[in-house]
Formats: C-alpha cells, structure tokens, sequence
C-alpha cells in the first residue's frame, strides 16, 4: 500500500475542501430580544423584520402567561402570515410557560415575523428570536429621537430597547442630562409647551400617550389618545397641540390637549404612508408624510384632518445702493 500516495490525496481533498469553504456564501447569525407584553386576544404579535438569501432556520423562546386556564393552546411562529412552526402548551391561570419553537423557511429578501397564539387570553411577556442562515439578519425596529427647547432648557427624547427616555439639559453644558423613563415604547416625539414639553409615544401595545412634563422632564400627568399606531408625532397648535398617527398605512391628525382630545381625522394621499412628522414650530402647522415613492407637505387642520394649502409668510426689505459719485 503506497502510504504517501495516500497521504498526498487527502491532503488534496482537505485543501479542496477548504477552497470550497472559502469560496461559499458567509452564514450569518443574529439574535433579537424583545419584552412586548403583548395581549395575544388583539390578534398577532409583531416580532421583527427578517432578512436573508435563501434557507434560514429561526429559533424563537416566549415566555407566555395564561390569563385564564388553557388546555393544548398552540404557539405559532408566522413568516408573513403563513404559519411556519408551533408548539403546544397548557397552563392553569395566572401560569407562565417557556415555550420553544424551532421553524425553517427560504427567504429572498425581507419578511416579517410575528407571533400568534389564536387570540387567546394569553399574555406574551418576553420573547428571544434567533436566526441563521444565508445572509440573514434581524431587521431590529430602530427608536425615534426628536427635540425641541422651551425657555433655555432643551428636551431631548428618544428610544431604546422598547422604552422611552427623556433628558433635560441647557447649552452649553450636555453632560448633566440623565435620561429619565417617560414609557415602554420604540416611536416618540417631543414638543414645548409654556412650561415644559408634550411628549407624545406609541407603547409596546400601539396604543398612543402623550405626557406632559416640567422643564425637568419629569410626568405631571399623562393623556391617552388611542391605539393601533405605528407611528406618532406632535406639535403645539392653538392652545393645545396637533398629533399626527400612522394607522394601518394611513395618516390621522387630532386636536390634544391635557385632558382631552378629538377624533382622528384621515389626511387621504393616495397611497401607503410610511411615515408622519411636523415641521417644528410652524403656524399653522405643518405636516410631513412619507410614503414609498415620495415626501409631502399637509397643512394640518385637525377639523378635518389638512388640506394641500401652504401658506408661506416673507418679510422683504429695500437697501438702497449707494455708488461711487452719487446713489
């Protein structure tokens, strides 16, 4: 047996082995952790945007609460609404189960990820989601970040790992501003008032919120508005303010004040939007709408939601110039 031959074909098969490893497509691994407090009985929960290039393996732990007795209820994990993988559990109320689901699904592209208990009374506590495969990675739902300065103290508000913060600080000195917690949510938005700042969030849930602070931020009280948004901005208007909503697509404005506020009124594009915001400081105000193929300007009229008017102010001076010899 030629011993050397032997060794020299394996170590050709090794090299081309490598070779092929190294040409191949990079497997990435990315992990999400998420601390919704989701009420399964509203329908599906939103987990995260998915991205890959082909066959990806997702892992995903839940920890869901009973809040009445359940017997065999399925967990689903959904991969653009189709039902991917799932698991059975029980649970007397009040009981807390761990729940692991493994699912394999070909991705080109982006897709969404969302987890589905029936609508059941079942609470989604926490959730970790897990994926590997070709080019894949967790589309993680980045916060919002706005500010804006009444008197000498600016407000800065912003959001990270599912909860809103506020700091207060004034110029030139940043570096006493120490966040405080305003609420749980991943979209905000901050707007003066005559003595302190609106601070107006989507929760965990969708539901909207505006709080109401003192220049230090800290809440004297809090004004609920709705739910189901996606995405919210606010603005001084009047003696109150104006508060723009993305809904299904859609983009609302009403009129809030502490204590109160009207019903949301559909400012009609055209088409789907993706985004709401204000032009700061505008009179009246002026909204901002995102949609996939455009930016557009609304004049906010929270009556009846805004309209295509801009009206556009200038102030124009006359300096007369003087030549050499004469004027």
């Amino acid at each position: 047996m030629d011993y050397g031959k032997i060794a020299y074909l394996k170590v050709d098969e090794l090299e081309n082995r490598l070779a092929v490893s190294t040409d191949s497509k990079r497997v990435l691994c990315g992990s999400f952790t998420v601390n919704p407090m989701f009420d399964f009985r509203r329908g599906d929960c939103f987990i995260s945007d998915v991205r890959a290039g082909g066959g990806v393996t997702i892992f995903l732990r839940a920890f869901v609460r009973a809040d009445e007795s359940v017997t065999d209820a399925e967990l689903s994990v959904k991969i653009n609404g189709l039902k991917a993988g799932y698991t059975a559990f029980s649970a007397a109320q009040g009981e807390t189960r761990d729940c692991f689901i493994i699912c394999a699904a070909s991705i080109d592209g982006t897709a969404v990820v969302s987890l589905s208990a029936d609508k059941l009374n079942c609470t989604l506590v926490s959730c970790q989601i897990v994926i590997s495969g070709a080019d894949a990675d967790i589309a993680r739902t980045g916060g919002d970040a706005s500010a804006d300065k009444c008197g000498n103290v600016w407000a800065l508000v912003f959001s990270r790992d599912d909860y809103v913060y506020a700091c207060a600080f004034t110029e030139p000195d940043f570096s006493d501003a120490s966040p405080v917690t305003v609420g749980t949510g991943s979209r905000c938005d901050v707007t003066a008032t005559e003595d302190g700042f609106a601070v107006a969030y989507v929760d965990v849930c969708g539901n909207t919120f505006v709080a109401f602070t003192d220049t230090a931020m800290t809440v004297k009280s809090k004004q609920y508005v709705g739910s189901g948004a996606e995405a919210v901005a606010i603005t001084r208007y009047n003696d109150g303010f104006a508060l723009a909503e993305l809904l299904s697509g859609k983009a609302y404005c009403r009129y809030v004040y502490d204590g109160g506020c009207s019903q949301p009124f559909a400012v009609d594009v055209g088409e789907e939007v993706k985004g709401v915001g204000f032009v700061k400081n505008a009179l009246p105000p002026v909204l901002t709408i995102s949609t996939l193929n455009r930016n557009l300007l609304k004049n906010c009229e929270t009556e009846y939601g805004g309209s295509d008017r801009i009206t556009v102010y200038a102030d124009i001076s006359y300096t007369p110039v003087t030549e050499e010899g004469g004027t």
